[in-house]
């Protein structure tokens, strides 16, 4: 899956990005480019291949890459084939 989610930061804060120096500026739009994540051979080996036991229980994580990865979604607007 990919594309880009977007998300504008309508707080009167800037909203840092844990501990990484970074933040969104208030009135700013943050763009989370989902393939970034999902094509990354240092956190998925061979992206490209079809290998759902990669998502298993017993398959190996890796604590670093915690935003690896984004689902269907969830709370007030999850992908319909989850209802």
């Amino acid at each position: 899956m990919s594309g880009a989610m977007l998300r504008k930061n309508i707080s009167n804060t800037d909203i840092p990005l844990g501990n990484t120096g970074y933040a969104i500026p208030r009135n700013s739009i943050a763009v989370y480019l989902s393939e970034d994540a999902h094509m990354n051979s240092q956190i998925y080996g061979n992206p490209s291949k079809w290998d759902p036991s990669r998502y298993s229980q017993e398959a190996p994580r890796k604590e670093e890459a915690s935003y690896s990865y984004l689902g269907w979604g969830a709370g007030s607007h999850p992908c319909p084939g989850m209802r």
